[in-house]
């Protein structure tokens, strides 16, 4: 037993979530409650800094409600995967660390499992998701290694 009651993990919905995936199966016991959380960057500050383009607002908000739709279906894929409820399935608009350490404070998480593409020099300086979670969160962190495929090291 792993002793966790609640498990966050966290997901970037990309092929490379499997292998987060993959270690949520290992840990997960029958009696753990699991979530599965997915933050979109909104698009008005990440397109245009946060200005007020009234014109492309409205198209920015359509663009918005289309690809928080294609998550959605997304997340549904993952969570039939691994046997994670639609009422476990979550998608937040916001700051992708801030999101989930507020996720797992909000709902007693005692341990956050997230991907890390292990990044060095200046994108480590700039901050990464994981990075941000387990400086500030509430509970436990797991950060798990994303390893390319063999045919891409070799490259």
């Amino acid at each position: 037993m792993t002793g966790y009651r609640h498990i966050l993990c966290a997901l970037d919905l990309t092929s490379e979530s499997s292998q987060v995936l993959e270690r949520l199966k290992e840990l997960a016991t029958a009696d753990c409650k699991v979530s599965l959380l997915h933050v979109v960057e909104p698009l008005e500050s990440a397109y245009f800094g946060g200005a007020p383009f009234a014109p492309v607002l409205t198209s920015a908000t359509e663009m918005e409600e289309e690809i928080l739709g294609l998550k959605k279906q997304r997340m549904q894929e993952v969570g039939k995967t691994v046997g994670v409820p639609g009422s476990r399935q979550f998608i937040r608009i916001g700051s992708h660390g801030a999101e989930i350490r507020h996720f797992a404070k909000d709902n007693n998480v005692d341990l956050i499992l997230i991907g890390t593409h292990g990044q060095h020099g200046l994108r480590l300086v700039l901050g990464s998701t994981a990075s941000s979670v387990l400086h500030g969160a509430p509970c436990d962190v797991l950060a798990v290694r994303i390893r390319k495929p063999a045919s891409a090291e070799t490259q």
